[in-house]
């Protein structure tokens, strides 16, 4: 059984240059894409290189389309080549500068045997713009250049429980100390008779991306899953870890689903959250959530 998917990345991905960012918590979830062209080409070939592909996008921002993408008036050139060279996958990625930063990246996976596969991103984007927010409020940002990468592998025991692992590092998230700091800014700013004013400048902060899923430098994400465990039919089951590596919070996801009724998806999910005051997990505003989800197919 091979284990090689079209993205190389599982829980979070470095390369996502013209994507939507993925939710770690519910990485399979689909995405709502952007208004785009895009022009493909794939050729197959003898050799090593057995396969290659060039794709081109435009993805249009004019302050109406693709407003999440971004507002000004720009094309928003992208390109990607593919190949298939000695059994491995491997994409070369470029993004334009535009409504958002030039990036470059690329990716990889390969199977090492019929049931372990390895994969890793490496990306670095030009001018990006870095934030932090001091106890007191002040703000300071810059604008740099910014590498992240990913390694990862998944493995199928013979028990046909699937293992993944990854390690994912951001060189523009925030520190452990940058973090804390904020989180000491948002208490004072939310504390009941708050000064108006740093009340004012915290909204504006979260809605300029502080507040953004998985903001930190470095993350574990293992998770195990498997398909009728147990011999239950038509069922699923999971549990899954998303770490901050610096300051330590967690997430700790099980799951279990089950597709036995016609055109139906039933899952329940329960999520527990832990660190310590001002870690990114530790503060949310609840330790703990329970989704119940059914999805009905026509």
């Amino acid at each position: 059984m091979s284990l090689r998917s079209d993205s190389a990345a599982y829980a979070l991905t470095t390369v996502g240059f013209i994507e939507r960012p993925k939710d770690s918590t519910d990485p399979t979830a689909a995405r709502e894409g952007f208004v785009m062209a895009s022009v493909d080409y794939t050729r197959s070939l003898s050799g090593p290189f057995s396969t290659v592909g060039i794709s081109t996008y435009v993805l249009p921002t004019d302050g109406v389309t693709n407003t999440d993408f971004g507002r000004s008036n720009d094309l928003n050139p992208a390109a990607r080549l593919y190949l298939l060279a000695w059994d491995t996958d491997i994409d070369l990625m470029w993004r334009g500068a535009g409504a958002k930063p030039e990036a470059w990246g690329l990716d990889f996976s390969r199977n090492l045997a019929s049931n372990l596969e390895v994969h890793g991103e490496w990306a670095r984007q030009r001018d990006a713009s870095h934030t932090v927010v001091s106890a007191t409020g002040a703000v300071g940002s810059t604008q740099q250049d910014s590498t992240a990468w990913l390694v990862g592998l998944r493995y199928l025991t013979q028990a046909e429980v699937t293992w993944v692992a990854e390690w994912v590092h951001n060189g523009n998230g925030q520190s452990e100390t940058g973090w804390a700091d904020y989180q000491s800014f948002l208490r004072t700013a939310t504390s009941p008779g708050a000064n108006p004013a740093l009340t004012s400048k915290a909204q504006t902060l979260a809605q300029s991306g502080m507040n953004r899923p998985n903001p930190g430098q470095d993350y574990l994400y293992v998770k195990a899953s498997a398909s009728e465990p147990w011999g239950w039919v038509y069922g699923s089951a999971a549990v899954s870890l998303m770490a901050n590596a610096q300051d330590h919070s967690w997430q700790v996801t099980p799951e279990i689903g089950y597709t036995g009724w016609t055109d139906w998806d039933v899952r329940a999910r329960l999520s527990v959250l832990g660190g310590a005051a001002r870690t990114e997990f530790g503060e949310k505003l609840a330790s703990s959530k329970l989704e119940l989800t059914a999805r009905y197919s026509f």
